[in-house]
């Protein structure tokens, strides 16, 4: 895929940070260091209280860049953030920025005052600045910005962000996080610094144009306009800097907070009747054609039939680009088969696609002409969710369009499936956000280990006492119903449980009819640092054939590998209809914690797991019964 395909936000936030960051640090730290030797080095500056106030901006400006613009290099470039993990430099960090902020931007303040009293007309004003008044004015202000900073110390904690699970610095009391916006961010070193230093920085300025034209010593005039010049690169310098960033915090912290940038958009689901799977809906081109979709995270293309896909696309919906005005031709070709062996043909094109109250503009999508192995699905086409790199032909995944454009205010979705199929809706699918209302307890994130599917090492499975497998591959899958494994595994799992491999159907059966839920151990996956349980009746599939009932396991044998040859595990939606699950792109990480549908057990039959041994007892009472009076009636008839 090309780069310009992967080329997101946050990666172009990671360059500019690390190759405009880092020379911006050596050269502001180099002039800085300058600054402070020319400074000190030269006796008619530091007699100077103008340059004895730029002396102490360049000593802390260094500071601020060591600490500030370093730290964001590293968790913006590198992603090590130290305040996530340590409260006391969550609040150091903070309070010493905020001290180093405030006495540049008064020490800046100050030196243009100075300036502008130096070289005025009137004598007097010349004499009210001098050497230790500036060094009285320097320590006063700065013990009132450190005293001003002691909220910052109280209020910075460290909180639980619930969309990732990450420890993030942020401020805990509401009404100091709006003193910060409002009153800091803006007024204090926003509009009070820029209004004082651009009135004094020209009147300073005014005063030095006057200088030929009064009797002043040649070292004093001299002086007057290298000061003067300094002051005024620091104010135009600043302009340029503060300027944008406060009307950037104006627009949006005066936003109505009743219309937000951002939604995060529901997708609710219907559980099909006949299949183990769950369906949404979307729509394609202008005027709008809807189809109903099967959201897969074990792929990244989107399909839709199209008009010219006929024997194997009956009865589902078809797309026509010709119909739809804001249509633009792609060329590239679609040729994907997934892991049941069914596969789809076809040509890409772009369109407008509208999930929700999201659209999302010029997205590319395939019209497919030859479908195999879905004839009989409920669903018209496949929405694939996991990453760029297993695309078909480098088109950029519908998701990261979303985020591209601007749709959702966090590249993470999340879906929730009820396994219950008599409720709507059935489920959820969220995207830039997560439902808090449909998880219990916290959530357990673990890292993506390759950036294909949504992969990520398992501890282990166990069942009985026994370890079935231990540091075990497995992904994610939507689009896949049971739970797969390596063949090998798999046997040893259901022999655990006490299967019997069924060579017609490729599943394990167990005895249901006799044997008591009470003897059918739980199924545990352990992942991250948790343990994730399937009990008896969450990994059985009853199935009737004529009279009887027969039981399935949901764990198939399959030897699936990933792109790099490895074998995997697949937990499918037989695992994932029990927890909710979180897909979160810029941290690559997935969450999961027990879903409020968990404990839903599926409706069977009364005579099954020993309840029928009581049926049989009095059946096999009155068979008997039967038999002894009919051999007693022969017996007297034959007396």
């Amino acid at each position: 895929m090309s780069t310009s395909v992967n080329f997101t936000r946050n990666s172009a936030s990671e360059e500019i940070t690390i190759y405009l960051g880092i020379p911006i640090l050596g050269t502001g730290v180099l002039g800085g260091t300058l600054n402070i030797i020319v400074f000190m080095s030269l006796k008619t500056f530091r007699q100077s209280s103008c340059a004895f106030f730029l002396t102490i901006m360049s000593f802390v400006n260094i500071g601020q860049l060591l600490f500030s613009l370093l730290s964001r290099i590293m968790i913006t470039g590198f992603d090590a953030d130290w305040t996530d993990y340590s409260l006391v430099y969550c609040k150091f960090r903070n309070y010493f920025l905020q001290v180093c902020a405030l006495t540049s931007y008064t020490c800046m303040c100050l030196a243009t005052i100075d300036q502008f009293l130096a070289t005025s007309l009137h004598v007097h004003w010349q004499k009210f600045f001098n050497i230790k008044k500036a060094y009285v004015l320097c320590i006063l202000f700065f013990i009132i910005w450190i005293l001003h900073g002691i909220p910052t110390l109280i209020w910075y904690n460290l909180s639980l962000l619930p969309t990732t699970g990450r420890l993030i610095c942020t401020i805990t009391n509401p009404v100091f996080d709006l003193y910060i916006a409002y009153g800091y961010l803006i007024i204090l070193t926003g509009i009070l610094p820029i209004c004082i230093t651009v009135l004094f920085g020209f009147l300073a300025y005014w005063n030095v144009r006057q200088i030929p034209y009064r009797t002043v010593p040649l070292v004093r005039r001299e002086l007057d306009k290298q000061l003067t010049s300094m002051v005024l690169v620091q104010v135009v310098f600043n302009c340029f800097i503060i300027l944008p960033y406060i009307i950037c915090l104006f627009l949006v912290d005066t936003l109505d907070p009743n219309t937000p940038t951002y939604s995060e958009n529901f997708i609710p689901f219907e559980r099909t009747s006949a299949e183990f799977y769950w369906i949404g809906l979307i729509s394609i081109g202008t005027p709008e054609k809807t189809f109903i979709i099967n959201f897969d995270t074990g792929s990244t293309d989107l399909w839709v039939p199209s008009i010219q896909c006929l024997s194997t696309c009956e009865n589902k919906a078809k797309y026509d680009s010709y119909s739809s005005y804001t249509s633009r031709a792609n060329g590239a070709t679609l040729r994907i088969s997934y892991g049941d062996g069914s596969y789809v043909n076809g040509i890409f094109i772009n369109d407008t696609v509208t999930i929700g109250n999201l659209s999302i503009l010029n997205q590319a999508f395939a019209q497919a002409n030859n479908i195999s192995g879905f004839s009989s699905s409920t669903f018209d086409g496949v929405l694939g969710l996991a990453y760029p790199s297993i695309g078909t032909s480098g088109q950029i995944p519908i998701f990261y369009n979303m985020w591209q454009q601007g749709l959702i205010p966090d590249p993470i979705f999340s879906f929730y499936f009820n396994p219950n199929p008599n409720v709507y809706p059935g489920g959820e699918l969220i995207f830039g956000g997560v439902d808090s209302t449909k998880y219990l307890d916290s959530i357990t994130y673990v890292d993506v280990i390759i950036h294909a599917y949504w992969e990520f090492m398992m501890n282990s499975v166990q069942t009985n006492g026994k370890t079935i497998c231990s540091n075990c591959r497995a992904i994610l899958d939507t689009g896949t119903t049971l739970i797969v494994g390596p063949s090998n595994q798999i046997a040893l799992l259901n022999y655990a449980i006490g299967g019997t491999y069924d060579h017609e159907i490729g599943l394990y059966t167990v005895d249901c009819y006799t044997r008591l839920l009470s003897d059918f151990p739980d199924v545990e996956f352990s992942i991250g640092n948790m343990t994730f349980k399937l009990s008896v009746l969450q990994y059985l599939l009853i199935l009737k054939d004529s009279d009887n009932y027969i039981c399935y396991t949901v764990f198939q044998g399959v030897n699936l590998r990933d792109n790099r040859g490895n074998l995997i595990w697949i937990l499918g939606d037989y695992f994932l209809s029990r927890f909710y699950s979180i897909y979160n792109v810029n941290r690559n990480q997935i969450g999961l914690a027990k879903s409020i549908s968990y404990s839903y057990s599926q409706i069977h039959p009364k005579s099954l797991f020993g309840n029928s041994s009581n049926k049989n007892y009095f059946q096999n009472i009155f068979q008997l019964f039967i038999y002894v009076i009919i051999f007693l009636i022969r017996n007297i008839l034959f007396f």
